[in-house]
């Protein structure tokens, strides 16, 4: 293996779209055996660069050079013949297919005139087995979980002679468990000399597998560093140039003492025995690990579940929410864990999705008041600072940071009394992240009730007044912020047998 060559050399890459560049000059060298962070704010560059690598982008000028060859441009068919594989944050799996025919879609076998479904399996198990993970390759893929589906992406660019490997966010819907598998299995790759370029927003990472480092701002590289010669606040403010201090800004209001949400014996799909109550102004965190069935009980509450058992006071009244539309109308709204799928429609406008939930509000029988649609649309664009060329843009044109504004917009929008924010900062920059802080914490001061749920348990605790721990679907421990303890909130999320709430953890 050589160490001293660099596999791919990036220099002077530039890109423009309609007169805006993305891409500035842009210089990166990575090594064989080398993981390499590329991080950035939402609209850095990081996308355009990955698909420039991997020939999905044409660049406007600058070479690549991959494994001692000069290249003005790459295409799909040229960076997969030479040993390079991307895995996006969408997979590219055909789900009815098992995990062998998937491995090998699109591969001429040698010696082999039709489809021999042993040799395939045989093959396929042969490559899982070098990552040391049991999936049973006869099975369609759709029936994997996302981490054995990523797995399988990997595994594709096994069966050629793969030098770069490519992963665009690849913990963002990951356990800690399947987390810790991931990163063995790029330890392995890395070991092989293998090449990996890694990119998260999730800077703890860096520090965990990553070698090396390089800093995208506004389609410029800003600086490559080692990632044991920095820093998480160093990264942070070369990301966004600016110091963003305390990480958590401070509440300034206080929650009142009347119960906005009071929730009885709630039962469903996975959960039962839930009781708790959110006040006027505060900020419920609801920690657990992946499967404590978090989103499953605030859907319930929401009306996008049905619900098993238990019963709704709102503002001192109970409440029948049987769907949605029930909960916006008593002034209870929820920012979906899946924003692409469940916030937004991505084709329409930004107009159109920012405002959705007060349509009725906007109309007079079925002519819709544009004035005051846009003055609504200009309110939240300018207090939440959502970047736009124009209302008129597709949702899909921005980036993920952006997007989750518009759909916390359409939320607040509606005049709520309780919002619930499920995972409201996965996949958005710090920078976005510390703006969606202070979101929060401006409504709760101006006594919003919220109920939050995050993977990131340092956000539960710097966001929270108060915070409700699950396991296996039940509460097992509640904590007020004075008592906030880490070690003592993961002990009780990682609980097996869960038997009700500990007064007094």
């Amino acid at each position: 293996m050589n160490q001293t060559n660099n596999i791919l050399s990036v220099k002077d890459v530039s890109k423009s779209y309609g007169g805006v560049t993305v891409l500035h000059d842009v210089f990166l060298d990575i090594k064989p055996g080398e993981v390499h962070a590329v991080i950035g704010a939402n609209g850095a560059g990081k996308s355009t660069l990955i698909k420039t690598i991997s020939g999905a982008i044409v660049p406007d000028k600058g070479i690549i050079n991959f494994d001692g060859q000069d290249y003005t441009f790459m295409t799909p068919e040229r960076s997969d013949s030479l040993g390079i594989k991307v895995v996006y944050q969408e997979f590219n799996l055909v789900p009815s297919l098992s995990v062998a025919e998937n491995i090998f879609l699109g591969e001429r076998i040698e010696g082999k005139k039709l489809v021999d479904f042993k040799y395939l399996e045989r093959r396929a198990k042969e490559i899982l087995d070098t990552f040391e993970v049991d999936i049973d390759v006869s099975m369609p893929v759709k029936f994997l979980s996302v981490a054995y589906k990523q797995i399988v992406e990997i595994a594709k660019g096994m069966t050629k002679n793969i030098k770069l490997l490519v992963l665009d966010e690849p913990t963002a819907p990951l356990t800690n468990k399947e987390v810790d598998v991931l990163y063995k299995i790029i330890r392995k790759l890395k070991n092989d000399g293998i090449a990996i370029i890694y990119i998260s927003h999730r800077l703890e990472e860096v520090f965990e597998v990553c070698d090396n480092v390089t800093v995208l701002r506004d389609g410029h590289k800003i600086i490559t560093l080692e990632a044991k010669k920095t820093t998480r606040r160093e990264l942070i403010n070369y990301m966004i140039d600016a110091d963003l201090g305390d990480e958590f800004p401070e509440r300034i209001g206080k929650r009142q003492e009347d119960i906005l949400l009071d929730v009885k014996d709630l039962a469903g799909k996975g959960f039962n025995n839930i009781n708790f109550s959110v006040r006027r102004g505060e900020v419920l965190g609801i920690a657990g690990l992946v499967g404590a069935k978090r989103t499953e009980i605030v859907r319930a509450i929401y009306g996008a579940d049905k619900k098993a058992n238990g019963s709704l006071t709102f503002e001192g009244k109970e409440v029948v929410i049987k769907n949605p539309s029930d909960a916006i109308s008593n002034g209870i709204v929820m920012v979906p864990e899946e924003r692409k799928s469940e916030g937004l429609i991505l084709n329409h406008s930004i107009k159109m999705n920012l405002s959705l939930m007060v349509l009725k509000r906007l109309t007079k029988g079925i002519v819709l008041d544009f004035a005051r649609e846009s003055k609504i649309v200009d309110q939240y664009k300018d207090a939440l600072s959502i970047k736009m060329r124009s209302t008129n843009q597709s949702a899909y044109t921005l980036s993920g940071g952006n997007q989750q504004k518009i759909v916390i917009s359409k939320c607040l929008a509606s005049d709520p009394k309780l919002i619930i924010l499920d995972e409201p900062t996965r996949g958005v920059d710090v920078g976005t992240k510390k703006e969606v802080y202070s979101i929060v914490n401006k409504y709760a001061d101006e006594g919003l009730g919220v109920i939050l749920i995050s993977s990131e348990l340092d956000e539960v605790i710097g966001l929270s007044d108060r915070i409700v721990v699950l396991a296996e679907g039940k509460i097992t421990a509640e904590f007020e912020r004075e008592d906030f303890d880490k070690q003592e909130i993961l002990y009780y999320a990682s609980l097996s047998d869960s038997r009700g709430v500990v007064e007094n953890p």
